[in-house]
């Protein structure tokens, strides 16, 4: 079994190579029409807006301002932002200065955020047990009170997540089990409720699942997540989102490869989650890397430019399949906030693992499909 999988990997790695080498040659000659092509077809409707967004104290915002000069127009109107579950009265006071901040600068340049609600990467079992009995709900809905007080209402938000991605085994590698899960997001959604009666909140889950314990970080697959979402009230989940990503075993391991996003974005998950909650918003999120292991140089497994071309196209075929009923469809494209991909490189633009120029090329191409197959954009860089 291990000599197959070894097979396969040297067949798929050397059929990325000779992708990547027959690009390369032509690539002066194709380079040209790629870029004169962005004044052709922008990645939106109306004018860039670089002049604001570059003076942003906000990272991504800014980014997005260099990506809107490129595109010679907009890109979108949604961003990805993220804050901790105030566990203290010191935290609920320092998490929630920071997010108001954020999020008036953001409602200035007219920018919509989707909000992650996250536990942080300290917490265990006796932090979840203590928000299961409701021991941070005051703190909790302190931080959503000082975050009204400073002027933001539900229209100056797209929507809110419940801690993104619980079907992952979290930090001390144990998952949050369905049961437990409903708990936790019904006692953060009435105290999002009482601040904000008008906006939209919901789930997002990662596309892999594994084994409850003991975690073998090798063993996910592709199971039904409904367990997460039959025991809440449907009406109680607005924005059903999913994640996945491609993935190449470091060198030396013997990890499956999974670089297929009809695969590790399964039509069945979303659309068999959907038929029971029947969402107003639905975000699928995903990204391509140039380098996994970078932290170590003799693990590190590189991704050629061409083959996150591919991907990234075969990503938006796979988003057109799904059968969604109407819903708003939105794409988040960014870095994964998750401590398992910290030595990835997600870059597009500044990575020192691939070439620069074709990287910035294949991705504003892509921005420009998206707009083209009228699929929105959440950046969150």
């Amino acid at each position: 079994m291990k000599k197959m999988l070894g097979i396969t990997f040297l067949l798929i790695i050397g059929m990325c190579f000779v992708v990547w080498k027959s690009v390369n040659n032509d690539y002066q000659t194709r380079i040209a029409p790629i870029n004169n092509s962005v004044k052709e077809y922008k990645c939106g409707k109306n004018a860039p807006r670089s002049y604001l967004f570059l003076e942003s104290k906000i990272e991504s915002v800014r980014r997005l301002g260099e990506l809107e000069g490129m595109c010679e127009s907009d890109i979108t109107d949604k961003v990805l932002v993220r804050t901790y579950i105030p566990s203290s009265k010191e935290l609920a006071s320092i998490q929630s200065a920071k997010l108001s901040s954020s999020l008036l600068e953001l409602k200035d340049m007219n920018l919509k955020p989707i909000i992650f609600l996250e536990v942080s990467p300290s917490w265990g079992s006796g932090n979840f047990s203590s928000l299961a009995a409701g021991v941070y709900n005051t703190y909790i809905t302190d931080f959503l009170s000082t975050i009204y007080d400073s002027g933001i209402r539900d229209e100056d938000i797209y929507g809110w997540v419940i801690i993104p991605r619980p079907n992952l085994p979290y930090w001390n590698k144990l998952n949050i089990a369905p049961s437990d899960f409903k708990k936790y997001y019904l006692i953060l959604y009435e105290d999002i409720r009482k601040m904000f009666p008008g906006s939209d909140i919901g789930v997002f889950f990662s596309s892999s699942t594994y084994q409850e314990a003991p975690i073998d970080w090798s063993e996910r697959d592709y199971r039904s997540l409904v367990p997460y979402i039959t025991d809440i009230p449907k009406e109680k989940i607005t924005i059903l989102g999913i994640d996945g990503y491609p993935s190449i075993p470091s060198v030396g391991s013997n990890g499956g490869i999974v670089i297929n996003p009809a695969e590790y974005l399964p039509k069945f998950m979303i659309e068999e989650l959907n038929s029971l909650i029947k969402a107003k918003k639905i975000v699928i999120g995903t990204n391509t890397f140039a380098a996994l292991e970078t932290e170590d140089k003799e693990k590190t497994v590189y991704m050629p430019v061409d083959v996150r071309r591919t991907i990234l196209n075969d990503v938006i075929k796979v988003m057109r399949s799904y059968k969604l009923d109407g819903a708003e469809v939105s794409l988040l494209v960014g870095n994964p906030s998750l401590i398992d991909y910290k030595s990835v490189d997600w870059e597009y633009f500044s990575t020192q693992f691939n070439q620069d120029t074709k990287n910035k090329a294949i991705f504003i191409d892509f921005l420009r499909e998206l707009y083209k197959n009228n699929i929105n954009l959440i950046y969150s860089y």
